[in-house]
C-alpha cells in the first residue's frame, strides 16, 4: 500500500484505542461508582492492552515478511 512500518503501526494503535480513560469518566459519571456498567468499562483495559500488545506484534512480524521499510 506503499506505507512504512511506522505509519502502519501507529495508525493501528490509533484505530484499536477508543480513549479508555474517558470512557470509565464518563461511565461513573452517568452510572455512578458502584455501577455494573462502571465496573465493566474498568475491565475493559485489562482486555485492550493486551489485544493492543498482539496488533504490535502482528505488524513486526508483517514488517519483517513484507520487507517493510521507514
Amino acid at each position: 500500500m506503499g506505507f512504512g512500518y511506522k505509519l502502519a503501526e501507529t495508525q493501528s494503535f490509533t484505530a484499536a484505542s477508543n480513549n479508555f480513560e474517558l470512557a470509565i469518566v464518563v461511565t461513573v459519571a452517568t452510572f455512578g461508582a458502584n455501577s455494573n456498567q462502571a465496573l465493566a468499562s474498568t475491565v475493559r483495559p485489562l482486555i485492550e492492552v493486551p489485544v493492543l500488545l498482539g496488533l504490535v506484534y502482528a505488524v513486526k512480524f508483517m514488517a519483517k515478511r513484507l520487507d517493510w521499510k521507514d
